[in-house]
């Protein structure tokens, strides 16, 4: 049988559930809130990358997060329920958001 994805044995001590996955997911959800925020106070492309950048790596990691399987894509591997979390931080990311905020007044000097 023809494999579909590619063999990710090398990352396995980072992608095995035990202290250093749960590390990197650790690492990876605040990533992905501190760019969730800025991007949405400042939208500063520097906070998009950032949640780009993880939202990417996330499926990797969150092997301890996964939650109940939505859609199998083959007999070990499917999109779970945490990898939704990558999918919100991506739309968030590429898609702006109008920023309610106060007007600011503009003032006119006197001589």
């Amino acid at each position: 049988m023809r494999r579909v994805l590619p063999d990710l044995s090398r990352f396995d001590p980072f992608l095995k559930v035990g202290p250093v996955s749960h590390l990197i997911a650790a690492a990876l959800l605040l990533a992905m809130v501190m760019g969730a925020i800025g991007t949405l106070r400042t939208g500063s492309w520097w906070w998009r990358i950032l949640l780009i950048g993880s939202g990417l790596l996330w499926p990797l990691s969150d092997n301890s997060l996964q939650g109940p399987l939505l859609l199998p894509l083959t007999y070990n591997h499917g999109i779970h329920v945490g990898d939704l979390l990558a999918a919100v931080a991506l739309f968030v990311a590429v898609f702006p958001v109008k920023r309610k905020g106060k007007a600011r007044r503009r003032t006119v000097q006197r001589r």
